[in-house]
């Protein structure tokens, strides 16, 4: 019989739990939060944990951090698997899969240096979902190809 290891991480009194994030994303997830080593409050980030559903996932608890819409949709071009845990007086009082929309409505910004969502045009920018597995989008007004990687934030 094999045994298995228990990893103990200490919980957050108020926060945000990011969960099943793909492995080796925490870093581009942090930097898209603007969460740094200037943060101000505990951040835990556990890297290529085993997990049930997928084979290994990130994991980040942030204290004192509640995501905002654009946040979660950026956060569902990274690693759109994940699910957000509210954490209040160190108790789950939501939790939500992010899920992957149809389209990202002024989210990032288009590669495409051409694109008219580029020419400080008065318009959010909208990318539709080609492919769900791996992730390619495509521009709504220059239609332009990418990949979700390539899509940079504001």
């Amino acid at each position: 019989m094999i045994e298995k290891k228990e990893i103990k991480v200490s919980k957050i009194r108020n926060g945000t739990v990011l969960d099943h994030l793909n492995e080796g994303s925490a870093y581009r997830v942090l930097e898209m939060l603007g969460v740094d080593n200037d943060y101000g409050n505990p951040v835990i980030v556990l890297m290529g944990a085993e997990s049930n559903s997928i084979e290994r996932k990130d994991v980040i608890k942030i204290e004192d951090k509640f995501l905002e819409p654009d946040e979660t949709g950026m956060l569902a071009l990274i690693s759109p698997n994940a699910t957000i845990s509210i954490i209040k007086n160190y108790n789950v009082v939501s939790k939500r899969k992010i899920g992957l929309p149809k389209k990202f409505i002024g989210v990032g910004q288009c590669p495409n240096p051409k694109c008219v969502s580029n020419q400080n045009e008065p318009i959010s920018t909208v990318f539709n979902v080609e492919t769900k597995d791996p992730l390619i989008l495509s521009c709504g007004f220059c239609e332009n190809v990418v990949d979700s990687s390539d899509i940079s934030a504001h």
